[in-house]
């Protein structure tokens, strides 16, 4: 039960590999500029 699972996850993953990847992206940059900005005013 627990490989077949395994491999829908998988094939699930990768159909949405580009959109995860945006999403990631999106996220991480936003995180990152916020990170920059609260450096920014701490430096200032």
């Amino acid at each position: 039960m627990y490989i077949p699972a395994f491999e829908i996850l998988i094939i699930f993953f990768n159909q949405n590999n580009l959109l995860i990847r945006k999403i990631l992206l999106k996220g991480v940059n936003f995180y990152l500029n916020k990170d920059i900005l609260l450096h920014q005013k701490s430096f200032n």
